[in-house]
């Protein structure tokens, strides 16, 4: 198969290349430097002591000789730490045990013309993916590609779409460009090791710095200086790593091409507006789990519990389901999308799903061969591979006890639908309030006006879910454009409802999408009061007219509580956020103050939640063990690395479940209060 590359293919590769012998001039460059800092330092402090020979010249040239060798072992240090792939999570696969995967793997390789891997790996994860061993002699030797294929991806295609994922991967096999990456791996990997990865040189210097205070000064210099390498580095990783990320999106173009020559356009579009989805599902069964854990529950076969909830999630949106597979038209990918802006996400590694689907489109290959059955089917006892599989998920979870109660999967069709039911808003709502909650009004001054002749039904139309759609969406494009204006999205341009602008329009488009964005809430606003009016009016005629009133203002209650919940979130995780990065050690006394002026408040809130009714019943037990266990001292910052990452362990917990529980307490407010409304209608 010859496919030509593109102009811009081509063009991507060599500023990917040029960017890469840049980073070699300048690390070359910085390494001559070095060596000459480090010669004169040598001969200069050699001579200071030789000359001199006091222990004033002594201390100096010490001071001198030790100066360069630290910054010499800085730029070196990379080459003396040890790197190796993690295979842990990867089965390796033969020809022997699954003859029918590794003949469709055959008959592609014949397609492409390409080399066969040099390993085939499975894993638990929904992805696929090429890799190589990236050693020091990849980088002047040709290296064999190996090909992972998670089964959790699998789970959800059919054999075509297998085959076109898989030609996609060996549409990477083919590209020469391919090579540029092992050279940008090991780039990324030095700059890291420069940046962060620290630890171990630090303690070396601060041990040197602490042997002396004269040697603490010429360790303040060393690090100044490490600190100007540090900054020359962080520009090339950006300069490397924009260009080739530009180079990988191309390259993503080019293997999808390979894809749909091999398999068709229409095999690879499934596959790629399935993922989105097959991942969602997998992720809901982890949650689900993930609360069961104080219950010691898990399952036998995660693979069949992903399948059920694939297909469920499918039914609930509306999605066709063929071939027991959900078939996912590119329309409800526009229509999920919630952005009318188009930016190229200079950053991304790969091209939206919309413009590779566009790509795809344009193309349209078609090919007579179009196996519809599932692609598990390649698979020889595809049921030991899941369990063995689910064995491997599973046995990173700590339960409390040793053996795990295994649900069947009818037991967890069973919970899982209890629990989509239970908290899911009644359908009258055409899904009105899914991604909408009733903003404040002033119920005293509504009640006794209104019009009790309005349908239900009209209060909810797609003209009005359409509209909530639109509010979030112009919502998340003044963001995204105000994150331009600001500097945070790197854009020359972008297109905004298929209309090309600069950066510097981002203000006025901001200004105009808020008018618009304000039509739209008052819109929703009235449509709400409209709501409110007419169930009043409904309740009024049943007795249950003042209930329903103070159920509202109980709503906006509680809709306060929860915003004042989000901003002690909010400010608690900026509190945290030094643990983020290299921290200076000398600031972290006051950073723990600041943390701890935060913390009084959080703790007041969570005294709060203990004590409510509504929390009490809602609340998981490993949460309140959390809880509880946080009370249960005045936990603080004590400069012990053992007592301290206690402290830590036990704040980050109740964090988290501080965080889960202001959701869900509002979650369930708000899910009260509307089946209380839909219920008047009924009576």
């Amino acid at each position: 198969m010859e496919i030509t590359q593109s102009t811009r293919f081509k063009k991507m590769a060599f500023n990917a290349i040029v960017a890469v012998i840049a980073f070699i001039l300048v690390y070359i460059l910085l390494i001559l430097l070095a060596v000459s800092l480090t010669v004169a330092c040598v001969i200069g402090g050699g001579l200071l002591i030789l000359v001199f020979h006091n222990f004033i010249s002594i201390i100096l040239g010490l001071m001198l000789i030790s100066l360069s060798f630290f910054i010499l072992a800085f730029l070196f240090k990379y080459f003396f730490k040890r790197h190796k792939t993690d295979l842990s999570n990867l089965k390796e696969i033969d020809l022997k045990n699954y003859p029918a995967l590794f003949s469709l793997i055959d008959g592609i390789i014949r397609e492409t013309g390409t080399n066969f891997p040099k390993k085939v790996y499975l894993s638990e994860e929904v992805n696929a993916s090429v890799f190589y061993d990236s050693g020091f002699w990849s980088l002047f030797l040709p290296v064999r590609k190996n090909l992972h294929i998670g089964i959790g991806l699998v789970n959800a295609l059919t054999v075509q779409e297998l085959k076109a994922i898989l030609a996609h991967e060996f549409g990477h096999f083919s590209q020469r460009s391919m090579s540029v990456g092992s050279y940008v791996y090991y780039v990324n990997q030095i700059i890291y090791n420069m940046l962060y990865d620290n630890d171990s040189f630090n303690l070396m210097i601060q041990r040197w710095a602490n042997a002396s205070g004269y040697f603490a000064v010429s360790v303040k210099i060393a690090v100044a200086v490490i600190g100007g390498v540090q900054w020359i580095l962080e520009k090339m990783y950006g300069f490397v790593n924009l260009h080739f990320m530009a180079l990988s999106r191309e390259m993503e173009f080019h293997a999808d091409e390979v894809a749909a020559h091999v398999a068709g356009s229409r095999a690879l579009e499934d596959a790629l507006v399935r993922f989105d989805l097959t991942e969602l599902a997998m992720n809901e069964v982890h949650n689900f789990y993930g609360e069961r854990v104080q219950r010691n529950i898990g399952c036998k076969n995660i693979y069949a519990n992903q399948i059920y909830v694939l297909n469920s999630l499918a039914r609930r949106n509306k999605i066709p389901v063929k071939n027991d597979l959900p078939y996912i038209p590119l329309s409800a990918v526009d229509h999920y999308r919630l952005s009318k802006l188009n930016i190229e996400e200079r950053w991304a590694s790969h091209p939206s799903i919309q413009d590779r689907m566009l790509a795809l489109e344009n193309l349209n290959i078609t090919k007579n061969e179009d196996r519809k059955e599932l692609a598990i089917v390649l698979f020889p006892d595809v049921e030991t591979i899941f369990e063995d599989f689910t064995r491997q998920i599973f046995s990173r979870v700590i339960y409390s006890s040793d053996d795990a109660n295994l649900l069947s999967q009818q037991e967890f069709e069973s919970e899982y639908e209890a629990n989509a039911c239970q908290y899911a808003f009644p359908a009258e709502y055409n899904g009105y309030y899914d991604n909408h909650t009733p903003q404040y009004f002033d119920t005293a001054n509504l009640t006794e006006s209104g019009n009790d002749r309005v349908e239900v039904s009209s209060l909810f139309g797609n003209e009005l879910t359409d509209a909530i759609r639109d509010f979030r969406m112009l919502e998340n494009d003044e963001n995204t454009l105000s994150c331009i204006l600001n500097g945070e999205i790197s854009t020359r341009g972008f297109n905004y409802d298929g209309q090309k602008y600069k950066s510097r329009d981002a203000e006025y488009l901001i200004t105009e999408l808020q008018r618009k964005k304000e039509e739209v809430r008052q819109m929703i606003k009235e449509n709400d009061i409209t709501i409110y009016r007419t169930f009043y009016q409904q309740a009024k005629l049943k007795g249950k007219g003042p209930e329903l009133k103070d159920r509202y203002t109980e709503f906006f209650r509680h809709s306060e509580i929860c915003n004042k919940r989000v901003d002690i979130y909010n400010e608690i995780i900026s509190a945290t956020n030094f643990m983020r990065g290299d921290i200076d050690h000398q600031y972290l006394s006051s950073y723990f103050r600041i943390l701890s002026r935060v913390e009084e408040k959080l703790r007041s809130e969570i005294k709060v939640m203990l004590e409510d009714l509504l929390s009490k019943n809602e609340m998981p037990e490993n949460i309140k063990v959390s809880f509880d266990t946080y009370l249960s001292r005045n936990w603080s910052y004590a400069a012990n690395e053992s007592a301290d990452a206690e402290y830590l362990d036990v704040l980050f917990n109740a964090i988290s479940g501080y965080n889960y529980m202001t959701s869900k307490l509002f979650f369930v407010e708000k899910f009260n209060l509307l089946n209380y409304q839909i219920n008047i209608s009924q009576v």
